[in-house]
């Protein structure tokens, strides 16, 4: 059974991709070297300007290793980590 959140809704547009939605729009409201992630175990943190420059690589290697294109569908089986759940999500082959 799905619970409402406690939050009010948010607009998300539908013609927009996450990658644009989080990473592709100016002005942010912050600099770009500000610690955006932060791994509650490690104390490793990602910048704004880290998790854009993570994710686009990581889309470039998939392009090059297996010929990933946009619409392709990619799905982790792994535990809970700051590289994997928010690098992998933001993946864009398109920027």
């Amino acid at each position: 059974m799905p619970y409402p959140s406690t939050f009010p809704p948010l607009d998300i547009p539908d013609d927009v991709d996450l990658w644009t939605l989080l990473l592709g729009h100016e002005p942010r409201g912050f600099p770009e070297t500000r610690e955006i992630l932060t791994c509650g175990e490690t104390g490793r943190s990602y910048s704004w300007a880290d998790l854009r420059s993570a994710s686009i690589e990581f889309g470039r290697g998939l392009q090059a290793l297996w010929g990933w294109e946009k619409g392709d569908v990619l799905a982790f089986y792994t535990p809970n980590s700051l590289d994997v759940c928010d690098i992998a999500s933001l993946t864009s082959t398109q920027h």
